[in-house]
């Protein structure tokens, strides 16, 4: 999946929409009994087509299998360049609610700090919407 962003000076409202909809995905799946992970990057690439290339896709590709658990993690290059996108808009990566920093399960042996989006968020707010609880998107 790729979502260009065309005004830089809006990069982190960009990644919050993203990381909305894939933590959705990613819950949704689990609701319907498949475990699913993988990776995001942040940077350039080229989509024509059936066809994605880039540096931000080999970076990806390169992560999309290191988690050992269910979920999305940003990979190293674009966990450095959240935390500067969350500081430059006056935010503090550890009160970040749509992804968690952290040294989550990795297959490899050393562990580093990436982000993780924050899909289990939305048990909450489905036992909100089964309990008529306010209004949220479904």
């Amino acid at each position: 999946m790729t979502y260009e962003n065309k005004n830089k000076a809006l990069e982190y409202k960009y990644f919050e929409n993203l990381s909305f909809v894939l933590r959705r995905f990613i819950f949704r799946a689990f609701e319907i009994g498949i475990l699913f992970r993988g990776s995001i990057s942040l940077g350039e690439y080229i989509d024509k087509g059936n066809i994605v290339l880039g540096p931000a896709v080999f970076d990806a590709a390169a992560w999309y299998d290191k988690l050992d658990m269910m979920g999305i993690v940003t990979t190293p290059q674009t966990t450095t360049a959240l935390k500067s996108i969350i500081l430059q808009a006056g935010m503090n990566e550890n009160s970040w609610l749509e992804a968690l920093l952290d040294t989550h399960p990795l297959k490899t042996a050393n562990p580093i700090e990436l982000f993780a989006l924050n899909w289990p968020v939305f048990f909450h707010l489905n036992i909100a919407i089964n309990n008529n609880i306010g209004t949220y998107w479904r």
